[in-house]
């Protein structure tokens, strides 16, 4: 690993000199983007961005969101470091933050919330929320952060089939309580995933210095060919819209009218049933969560849907 130096007492920097570094390359909070983007993740959370989100940032397209005034990143900075001293107390490991890239692909690169001298052992601190810090109680960690510990793993160690007796610790701590748990794993144990993920993070990064979107340019070309057919779309349905509330005008209070080849017809339908309103009334004793496990078995099979949709903004 090629050590990179700030003048900073902190894990995570909230400099120009930082920003800049970190905008040149491929972060560990960027690693679950790119891991999810490559179906690496079983379960990928809902606000987890896209990687055209991410290519972005990174082609300097879109300006990335301050979060330092965010109160869960301000209360993660604000605790990093009695986290990290405890964790200290609690194993004897001294670890210090600290910042590198990866030898062999430099734009692979972390910002480390803890490291031994030895360069044997990393740390990745969370003040996370009350579902990931009960996983990490027993011995878990939720999936959306094991890509950044394998990315910090391949910055730190190189490629995994370079790895030996390295060792991984994921930090939860709850400053509230002073509660503190870690889950230690050898580096090891994400080696398969490491290596997906740095097929995927080589792919990603070709796509930055290239100037190619990751969706590609064939993409590109079926996307422009639909915006600028829904575009011609959207004006006619609003002729079509005009036409007809002229229409409607002419019908007027009349039940039907004909001609021309159009028809108008009035009629009236009973509104849908509430059927969660029915079962509630038959089983009062019964909550909604009770309810719905009840009416579960009926359910119907499932389908799949795909919808297309012009982003907000245009072409991006």
């Amino acid at each position: 690993m090629k050590s990179v130096v700030f003048k900073t007492v902190s894990g995570s920097p909230d400099t120009a000199e930082w920003h800049t570094w970190r905008q040149g390359g491929i972060g560990g909070s960027d690693a679950p983007i790119i891991a999810g983007e490559a179906g690496l993740l079983t379960d990928k959370p809902g606000w987890l961005k896209s990687a055209n989100w991410l290519y972005l940032i990174k082609t300097g397209q879109k300006e990335q969101e301050n979060l330092s005034n965010n109160p869960a990143v301000r209360r993660g900075k604000e605790n990093e470091e009695p986290a990290r001293r405890l964790f200290e107390e609690q194993t004897g490991i001294l670890v210090s933050p600290c910042f590198g890239e990866m030898d062999t692909h430099s734009f692979v690169r972390s910002s480390f919330d803890g490291m031994t001298f030895e360069r044997d052992v990393l740390a990745e601190i969370k003040v996370p929320s009350q579902k990931v810090h009960d996983l990490a109680k027993f011995g878990r960690v939720v999936e959306y952060y094991r890509p950044q510990l394998a990315h910090q793993a391949l910055t730190a160690w190189g490629h995994p089939e370079s790895w030996t007796d390295q060792m991984t610790f994921f930090i939860s701590y709850v400053p509230e309580t002073d509660e503190l748990v870690y889950v230690e794993r050898p580096a090891k144990d994400y080696r398969a995933l490491a290596e997906s993920l740095l097929a995927a993070e080589i792919k990603f990064w070709e796509s930055v210095t290239e100037a190619v979107p990751p969706c590609g340019v064939e993409w590109l070309d079926a996307a422009a060919q639909y915006i600028a057919v829904n575009a011609k779309l959207d004006v006619v349905k609003a002729e079509v819209e005009t036409a007809k509330t002229r229409l409607i005008n002419l019908l007027g209070n009349g039940l039907k009218l004909e001609g021309g080849g159009v028809s108008i017809v009035r009629s009236e339908r009973a509104g849908s049933m509430d059927y969660t309103a029915i079962l509630q009334s038959l089983m009062p004793d019964k909550s909604k969560d009770e309810i719905a496990a009840y009416c579960e078995p009926f359910r119907k099979e499932g389908s799949e849907t795909l919808t297309v949709r012009v982003a907000k903004g245009g072409a991006q």
